[in-house]
This record gives C-alpha cells, sequence and structure tokens, in this order.
C-alpha cells in the first residue's frame, strides 16, 4: 500500500519552509499523472486519481480527500490528471478562444481539448482527454529511425498487450503518435535508451534529432486536429506542452488537415511555449481555475482496451461554473493576456 502519511509529512514541511501554514489552506489541488475516477464522482468536485504510472499495476486510485484531508483541515481538497490542468490552463489563458487540442509530450505523449460554451454565456466549458487518439492513430516515418515499444494482441487472451521497451521495429514506415513521440524515442536519438543496445541507437547531432523530433511532431498535429474536427469541428489553436515540446518551437507553427470527406483544407495556428516558465503558468493557471467549476457530467465510452485506463476512447468532463464565478474575468491572471505566447 502507498504510504500517504510520508507523503503528508514531506507536503507540510515543504509549505513550511515557504512559510504556509497548511492548516489555514482553504482550496487545495494536486495535478499528477493519470486518469480521474469517473464513477462515483462527488458531483461537486474530482478528488480521485487512478492509473498513476508510478504505482504498481495493482494501484486502482487514490482519494485525495480521504489521504490529504487530516493534513490540510480547512480546505477543500480536489485531484486532477495532469493534461486535464493543462487543456483547463489553456482555455483559462485565452478567453476569447472558443476550442483548443492540447498535446503533452512527456515520458508520453497525451492529448486533451477543451471546447467553451459556444452560446458565449460562459456556462460551461468541456474538456476531453483522448488517450486512443495517440495509442491507436499511426503517422508515417519520414525517416530511417523507427520506433521502440509498440502494442500487439495477445494470441492466447485476443487483448491488446503493451511490448517491453526493448521491442524495436527500426527502421520502420509508420508508428502510432504514442510511441513515436515518447521520452524513450528521444533518448535513443541521444543515444541514451537504456532499453537498448548501443549498436541501435548511435547518437543523432542535436540538429539532426530537433528536425526528425518537429517532422513527426508536425505529422502528429496534423493528425489529432483532424480527429478533434471530426468530433468538435476545426479547432481554433493547438498547444504544445511538456519536456519535449521546447526544442520545436518555432520549427512547427501550424497544423494542416483535410476534412474526412476532403471537403475542405484547414490551417490551424500551433503555440509551443519558448520557455517552461510559460508552461508552468499555464499548467498552474488550470488548476487555479478549475476551482471556479463543479464537475456535472463525466462520460467514458467503452472498456479501455489496455485495461489500465489510457487509451479510453475519450474521458469527457463537463465543468458547469459556479454561479459566482460566471462571466467573471480573471483578475489575478489578467496581466498574462496581454502577452501573446509566442513572446
Amino acid at each position: 500500500p502507498f504510504n500517504t502519511e510520508a507523503v503528508a509529512g514531506r507536503i507540510k514541511e515543504h509549505l513550511r519552509r515557504h512559510s504556509v501554514d497548511s492548516a489555514k489552506l482553504h482550496r487545495v489541488i494536486f495535478s499528477v499523472p493519470g486518469t480521474v475516477e469517473l464513477a462515483g464522482v462527488s458531483r461537486d468536485r474530482l478528488t480521485v486519481v487512478k492509473n498513476m504510472p508510478s504505482f504498481s499495476r495493482k494501484f486502482r486510485g487514490l482519494d485525495f480527500q480521504k489521504a490529504f484531508g487530516s493534513t490540510f483541515p480547512k480546505s477543500k481538497i480536489s485531484a486532477l490528471s495532469d493534461n486535464m490542468g493543462a487543456a483547463l490552463g489553456a482555455a483559462c489563458l485565452r478567453p476569447d478562444v472558443k476550442s483548443g487540442l492540447v498535446l503533452v509530450l512527456g515520458t508520453a505523449p497525451a492529448v486533451a481539448t477543451f471546447f467553451r460554451d459556444p452560446s458565449g454565456k460562459d456556462k460551461y466549458i468541456e474538456t476531453g482527454i483522448w488517450q486512443s487518439w495517440v495509442w491507436f492513430s499511426k503517422i508515417p516515418l519520414n525517416d530511417p529511425y523507427g520506433y521502440c515499444g509498440g502494442i500487439k494482441t495477445d494470441k492466447e487472451t485476443g487483448r491488446i498487450v503493451v511490448k517491453p521497451p526493448s521491442a524495436y521495429k527500426i527502421p520502420h514506415r509508420q508508428a502510432r503518435i504514442r510511441f513515436a513521440l515518447d521520452n524513450n524515442t528521444w533518448l535513443r536519438f541521444m543515444g541514451r535508451n537504456p532499453h537498448l543496445d548501443s549498436s541501435l541507437q548511435a547518437p543523432l547531432e542535436i540538429k539532426e534529432a530537433t528536425r526528425v523530433w518537429a517532422s513527426r511532431l508536425q505529422c502528429s498535429l496534423n493528425k489529432l486536429a483532424e480527429k478533434f474536427h471530426d468530433i468538435y469541428g476545426p479547432p481554433e489553436v493547438v498547444y504544445v506542452l511538456g519536456g519535449n515540446a521546447t526544442r520545436c518551437h518555432g520549427l512547427v507553427t501550424e497544423a494542416k488537415y483535410e476534412t474526412t470527406d476532403q471537403s475542405m483544407a484547414v490551417t490551424v495556428p500551433v503555440v509551443i511555449p519558448k520557455e517552461d516558465r510559460r508552461q508552468q503558468i499555464m499548467h498552474m493557471a488550470g488548476l487555479v481555475y478549475s476551482t471556479q467549476f463543479k464537475v456535472k457530467q463525466v462520460f467514458a465510452p467503452g472498456q479501455d482496451p489496455l485495461a489500465r485506463g489510457w487509451t479510453r476512447g475519450g474521458e469527457i468532463c463537463m465543468w458547469v461554473k459556479r454561479k459566482e464565478f460566471r462571466n467573471k474575468k480573471l483578475r489575478s491572471l489578467d496581466h498574462h493576456h496581454h502577452h501573446h505566447d509566442d513572446d
């Protein structure tokens, strides 16, 4: 079992060092990798996150309210998955934008979306986490470097299983976005992937590695924007965040796709923050922003193919503005609106 008491102690100590009294906090928001627990969601706020990857396979969820309630006795506690926080942050910092797609390039790529109340009355925001788009959409590989890992169907059970990270197809003509842009791929370009023999990963010049990475990102964004279009119509903006995104600043500036019926060609601006600080502000803004909403309805179609909650078709959350916040501008964050995200 996961020792939450030790974690609570470390959090208290960290806050104390920064002169914050944990007993006096009114609102605490955790942001963690994983998927939000949808069944029996407290309609007011989300408190359970499951499938956090650093935990064991048996890990089926942690209720942050239960685990940390005594650490923060006066506080309402909620928990968000990281990419949901990023999507809300994008919505928060750009109140003029009606809909957008957010790709986070971390250990593995993850995709989230936001779609604002089309009536313009600011009553709700719909967010979606679409892991199936990343796991099952393939892009052409216009480079000789192939991919590692991958998934396969287990002949005995018919279940989809993840191959070990040491599995590889180098070169290969295509790859799922999940394995074309994961951190293991970047490490391999640098000659530092711990799962592979060095003969399979002669380090690339940083310029060449970045060129290949940006080309793969371009193909992925084109595909993801098209997926978005099929559900919501054209996205107004695409954000790319995460540690493996910054190097593509200035190299990937728009996503292009044709609609499924080939009736229109669409171009969408892509924003990649130049530095980590901008990304962190966006994420933190999303966490603060989440407190202005109640989570009304949550929808997750179908059982996830990998049985770890990561790859359902989509997890849709309806965030309904609490009455006291409707049509209020976000004062504390207003000064960020004047910077365009590229500065």
